[in-house]
């Protein structure tokens, strides 16, 4: 179990000159962005039109804008965070004597146990508002139970 991971935003379409050639530029961070609600489909909230500022320019009201073109933006690393993550796996099991040295053994193993989704990271492109903080993915398995009978002689 652990908490969410931090995660950083970014605006991959921004024109930065050439200075960013993998994509990983970052937005300008104008304010602190305020997560009123959150759902699989918007984790970091509801995504509004007062959330991104356009292009170098800051209106007052907006959390986070593209940099102008050929500049970089000034938001930090890790300045969000991804959901959090639980997973239990269990065992148990018994021994059932047949002889003095001669036993059946029985056992039961549960992965996730309580079936518990823990979602994958959130859409971070403030260029693509339709996606910015849209969970598309599972980072874990749904419960699985196995059972196992030996007997040992």
């Amino acid at each position: 179990m652990h908490s969410g991971f931090p995660v950083t935003v970014f605006a991959t379409s921004a024109n930065s000159g050439g200075r960013t050639p993998r994509g990983n530029l970052r937005p300008n961070a104008y304010r602190p962005y305020n997560i009123t609600s959150q759902t699989v489909d918007a984790f970091f909230g509801p995504v509004t039109a007062a959330n991104f500022c356009a292009a170098g320019v800051d209106d007052g009201t907006c959390a986070f804008g593209r940099p102008a073109d050929g500049q970089l933006g000034n938001a930090g690393i890790g300045i969000l965070r991804a959901p959090s993550f639980f997973n239990l796996d269990a065992s148990i099991g018994k021994k059932f004597f047949v002889t003095e040295r001669q036993y059946v053994d029985f056992r039961m193993e549960m992965f996730n146990a309580f079936n518990h989704a823990s979602w994958g990271a959130p859409g971070r492109d403030i260029t693509n508002p339709g996606a910015f903080g849209q969970i598309t993915s599972q980072i874990q398995n749904p419960r699985n139970i196995q059972f196992g009978l030996k007997y040992y002689f």
